[in-house]
C-alpha cells in the first residue's frame, strides 16, 4: 500500500475488522486501510470517511489499484505506457517517464477561459488525473485498464422537510465531521477568515478542543480585500488564540516558486495568501482545519447566483445572444452593456461566461492565428459545459453540480493541497465530509439562496447561534489578493517584462499587440484585466521555467527496470 491521506473513521473500520479476526500491531489508519481492501477490495473505498490517494499492489492477481477520495481532496496523477504504469501525488513525478513532453492545447484554452485545467486533463498531452470518487485497475500482465466510479452526488431536493428538520441534521453532522477531524497527535489550529465558513468550523473547533484553539488570518493594507477586521472579531468572540499576517505587494516574488508546488499551470492569484497563511499555521500547528466547501453547497457565489435570479425576473426578453463584447472597460456603459449581454443570453452561457477569465471573443483576439490547434473555435464544448449539461436536475441545482465537481476539486481544494503541502501542513476540510455533502445535496435550493437574496441562508441559520451576529451580515469578499491595483503599480513593469519577454507569446501563438494593449489600458484604468494578466504572468512563469527548462527532479535511471 502506498496511502496519501487519512480516514477519520478508522477505529471504526478497525473494530469491524476485529470481529472478523483481523490481528493490528498499530493504531495506525494505514494499517486499518490495507485490511480493509484484503477484505473488501475495490468496496472499501466506499466505507471509508477521508480524504485519500491510494494505490495498492495486489500481488496475487498482480493489478494495481489506485483510488482517489470522493471529493478530491487529495491529488493522483497516473501515466500509462503499455504494461507499466507510473503514478503520483504530483504531477512532477509523472513528467520524466514522458519520453518527449507535450503541451495539450485543449488543456491551455480551458486555463485561459477558467484559469485552472478541469477534468482529468493536465497540461501534458499523455498524463492523466484521476478523477475524484474513482478507482483504477491496471493490470500488470496484459495492461488493460479500468476505471470506475464508486461515488456520484446529486442535488436532488427533498420538499417533504421543513426548514426545522434540516438545521437539526446539518447541526449535527457538521459538528460531528469537525470533531472527527480533530483527532490528532500533533498540534492543531484552524484558519479564520471571519466568514461564515471558517467561523463555524472555528466555533465547533472551540467547542470541542481541550486548549485553546489557534486561529490564523491573512490580510492586505487595500482595505477592499482586508478581512482581517472580521477575523479578529470571531476570534474575540470564540477566545481564540488568534495569529494574522497582512501581505504586501513585495510577497509576488514568491509566485515563481509557488508554480513549482502546482506543475502546471493555475491562476487562482489567492494561492499566494493560502501559501502564506498556511506557512504562519504552520509555526505553530501542524493541522489545520479549513472552511472551503460551504461556497459549492449552499450557494454561497452570490454573485453568479443573484444574476440568475435577474435572469428569472426578466425572463420574458428573447434571447437573442450578446449585442457587444464589452472587454472589461469599468465605465459605466460597459457595465451596463455586460448585464444587458447576460439578460439577452441563454442562462447555461451567461453562467458559464459569469465564471470565464478569457471569455471566447477574448480569446479569439488572443490567439494569433485561426487555425492554431488551441483556438476556442476549433473546441466544441468544454469541461465545464459537459458538467453543466450532464445533471439532470433544475438550472439552479445544476449549477451546483457543476461548481462541485469542477472548480471544487480542479481550483479550490487543489490550491489548499499544494500550498498546505508545500509547508508540510495537513489542511482537514470537515463541511467536505461526505455526510454533511449528501445532506446538503438534499435540501432545497430555496434555503440555500432566498428569493430575498440571502446566500447560505440554511447553514446561517443552522450555526447562528455559535457566532456573533456581524457575521451575518458583512460583505462576502473572498480570499483574494488586489490584484487590479498591483498590476496599475508596483507589479506592473514586472508582469509586462514577463509575459512580454522570452518565446511565451511567439511558441504558443499568441497576439504580442492583444496583450501590450491589454497591459496599458490596465494601467491607465480603463480596463480591469488584472485576472487576464495574472492568468498570462502564470502561464509565462511556467511555460518558461519549467517546460522551456525540462525542469524534472527524479532522475528515473533507477527504475528501468521496475515495472510499476
Amino acid at each position: 500500500l502506498i496511502y496519501n491521506g487519512e480516514t477519520y473513521n478508522y477505529r471504526k473500520l478497525r473494530e469491524s475488522l476485529k470481529s472478523k479476526n483481523y490481528q493490528f500491531e498499530t493504531d495506525s489508519d494505514t494499517e486499518v486501510v490495507l485490511n480493509m481492501f484484503a477484505e473488501y477490495g475495490t468496496d472499501s473505498f466506499r466505507l471509508m470517511n477521508g480524504m485519500f490517494g491510494i494505490a495498492v499492489y495486489d500481488k496475487k492477481n498482480n493489478t494495481l489499484v489506485l483510488a482517489r477520495d470522493r471529493l478530491g481532496i487529495k491529488p493522483l496523477y497516473y501515466l500509462k505506457k503499455g504494461k507499466r504504469i507510473v503514478f503520483g501525488s504530483e504531477l512532477k513525478t509523472i513528467v520524466p517517464f514522458i519520453k518527449k513532453p507535450e503541451i495539450d492545447y485543449f488543456s491551455v484554452n480551458e486555463y485561459l477561459r477558467y484559469g485552472y485545467i478541469p477534468g482529468d486533463k493536465c497540461i501534458y498531452r499523455d498524463a492523466k488525473k484521476l478523477l475524484p470518487g474513482h478507482w483504477l485497475k491496471f493490470s500488470l500482465d496484459t495492461g488493460e485498464t479500468t476505471i470506475q466510479q464508486y461515488w456520484d452526488i446529486q442535488f436532488s431536493p427533498d420538499d417533504e422537510k421543513g426548514q426545522s428538520d434540516w438545521q437539526e441534521e446539518l447541526h449535527e453532522l457538521i459538528e460531528d465531521a469537525v470533531r472527527i477531524r480533530m483527532i490528532s497527535d500533533v498540534p492543531l489550529g484552524a484558519f479564520l477568515s471571519g466568514g461564515v465558513d471558517s467561523s463555524a468550523i472555528s466555533a465547533f473547533a472551540s467547542k470541542h478542543s481541550a486548549q485553546q484553539l489557534k486561529t490564523f488570518s491573512i490580510g492586505f493594507e487595500e482595505t477592499e480585500c482586508n478581512e482581517l477586521p472580521y477575523a479578529k472579531n470571531v476570534a474575540f468572540f470564540l477566545k481564540t488564540d488568534h495569529h494574522e499576517k497582512v501581505i504586501k505587494p513585495e510577497a509576488a516574488e514568491l509566485l515563481p516558486k509557488l508554480i513549482q508546488y502546482f506543475d502546471e499551470p493555475f491562476a487562482d492569484q489567492s494561492a499566494l495568501p493560502t501559501y502564506l497563511v498556511c506557512k504562519a499555521a504552520r509555526e505553530h500547528v501542524t493541522v489545520a482545519l479549513s472552511g472551503d466547501g460551504g461556497d459549492e453547497l449552499f450557494a454561497g457565489y452570490s454573485w453568479i447566483y443573484r444574476q440568475y435570479q435577474q435572469m428569472k425576473r426578466f425572463s420574458w426578453i428573447p434571447k437573442t445572444g450578446p449585442v457587444a463584447d464589452w472587454d472589461r472597460a469599468n465605465s459605466a456603459v460597459a457595465k451596463a452593456g455586460r448585464q444587458l449581454n447576460d439578460l439577452l443570453t441563454d442562462p447555461k452561457e451567461a453562467f458559464l461566461r459569469k465564471q470565464s477569465c478569457f471569455t471566447t471573443e477574448m480569446l479569439e483576439n488572443l490567439i494569433n492565428d485561426p487555425e492554431e490547434k488551441h483556438h476556442p473555435a476549433r473546441i466544441e464544448k468544454d469541461t465545464l459545459e459537459q458538467a453543466l449539461s450532464n445533471n439532470a436536475c433544475s438550472f439552479e441545482n445544476s449549477m451546483l453540480f457543476q461548481n462541485f465537481t469542477t472548480y471544487l476539486p480542479e481550483d479550490i481544494l487543489t490550491k489548499v493541497d499544494r500550498m498546505s503541502m508545500a509547508v508540510s501542513l495537513e489542511a482537514r476540510v470537515p463541511l467536505l465530509d461526505y455526510r454533511v455533502v449528501e445532506l446538503a445535496a438534499k435540501i432545497p435550493f430555496r434555503l440555500k439562496l432566498t428569493d430575498k437574496g440571502v446566500s447560505k441562508f440554511i447553514l446561517k441559520e443552522t450555526i447562528k447561534s455559535h457566532l456573533p451576529p456581524e457575521v451575518f451580515v458583512q460583505r462576502k469578499q473572498g480570499f483574494s489578493i488586489p490584484i487590479q491595483s498591483w498590476f496599475r503599480g508596483p507589479l506592473y513593469d514586472y508582469a509586462y517584462d514577463t509575459i512580454l519577454s522570452g518565446d511565451f507569446v511567439s511558441d504558443n501563438g499568441f497576439s504580442r499587440k492583444y496583450i501590450e494593449n491589454m497591459l496599458v489600458k490596465h494601467k491607465k484604468g480603463t480596463n480591469d484585466s488584472g485576472h487576464q494578466i495574472w492568468s498570462l504572468l502564470v502561464c509565462s512563469l511556467w511555460y518558461n521555467d519549467i517546460f522551456k527548462k525540462g525542469n524534472n527532479i527524479y532522475d528515473i535511471s533507477i527504475l528501468d527496470d521496475l515495472r510499476i
